[in-house]
């Protein structure tokens, strides 16, 4: 079905729905999903006004969903074409790869400009100090301590000032119910304890946190951005750590404002599941596949055995550590 000829109040962030390859499907899944969980009332979060905004880039697009939704908003539709008026908004994607992007026709319906950019690369020298909003989540599988600190550099000099960056982290270490994560005073994850164990959610780790320190990636963020943003120029607007459910806990454990997460019990699973095969099949194929810590696992039939037993653990509910901050470039 064609969401060109679907009338829908949410004709933009629609498109990501259909068909598509599952790395797509994925992502968009993944969006609506944490859209549901921060659960910010006016799809930006504090102390943002969508209608003080004219520049707004996504930086590490991905599939752009986050900006085909910003589009559908009411208060951006009626700044975006074919509408007139004295103050229109001006939307923008960029990623290191441009091979998720919607099709040309989508971007152009939604009125967004599309460029490929290495956030570790500073932005044109025609868009810095021009952003009003840069949005930026999800990078923690992807940037080291020193990456952060240029990222988030570029980030800076991209803004206005005064300007915003919304950021959307998770600390990529699982826990129970029973055990959960410790306080948000600035208590460091163990990871030992949480990796090197036999029990689902130790497995879970020797695989996810595991493959983020191997690769020298930062665990808690939810701690460490207060100084990476300090470093990069940064002042913190709004912060806040929330624990995120999979499974059954989520008819347990609540979103941001207190609503349900039943209805993103199948999605939180899903996604899990198809974060661990593709971890997993790294490690395998690299010969470094390891669950638990100290097991090799040297087979394709011993992988598949791993990952029904984490789909299990994750039906059964996990938590694991969520932060969204809001930074601002000092006026």
């Amino acid at each position: 079905m064609s969401v060109a000829n679907t009338p829908t109040s949410k004709r933009n962030a629609d498109y990501v729905l259909v068909d598509g390859p599952p790395e797509i499907r994925r992502l968009s899944s993944q969006y609506f999903y944490m859209k549901h969980f921060f659960d910010n009332a006016d799809f930006l979060p504090s102390p943002i006004d969508i209608n003080d905004v004219d520049n707004v880039l996504d930086v590490a697009a991905g599939t752009g969903v986050w900006t085909l939704d910003f589009a559908d908003q009411p208060a951006a539709a009626a700044r975006l074409p074919p509408h007139t008026h004295d103050r229109p908004l001006r939307l923008r994607i960029c990623d290191i790869s441009t091979a998720k992007f919607p099709p040309e026709d989508v971007l152009a319906r939604a009125g967004i400009e599309a460029f490929q950019h290495d956030v570790l690369t500073p932005f044109p020298a025609e868009l810095r100090g021009t952003i009003d909003l840069v949005n930026m989540n999800y990078l923690v599988y992807a940037l080291t301590e020193d990456k952060w600190k240029i990222a988030l550099k570029n980030v800076h000099d991209v803004l206005k000032p005064g300007g915003y960056l919304i950021l959307r982290e998770s600390d990529p270490v699982f826990y129970s119910a029973s055990n959960p994560p410790p306080p948000d005073d600035g208590t460091p994850h163990d990871l030992p304890a949480h990796i090197n164990g036999t029990a689902a959610v130790h497995k879970m780790n020797s695989i996810l946190t595991g493959f983020a320190v191997k690769s020298g990636f930062v665990v808690g963020l939810s701690y460490r951005f207060p100084e990476l943003l300090q470093s990069a120029g940064l002042i913190t607007a709004h912060r806040k750590r929330l624990l995120l459910p999979t499974g059954d806990l989520c008819d347990t454990f609540p979103t941001a404002r207190g609503s349900s997460m039943t209805p993103m019990k199948a999605s939180s699973v899903e996604n899990l599941d198809a974060v661990f095969d593709m971890l997993s099949k790294i490690w395998l194929d690299r010969g470094m596949l390891e669950v638990p810590a100290g097991t090799k696992i040297e087979s394709e039939e011993g992988r598949q055995a791993v990952l029904k037993e984490l789909h299990e653990r994750a039906v059964e509910g996990v938590l694991v550590v969520q932060t969204e901050i809001v930074a601002q470039r000092p006026t």
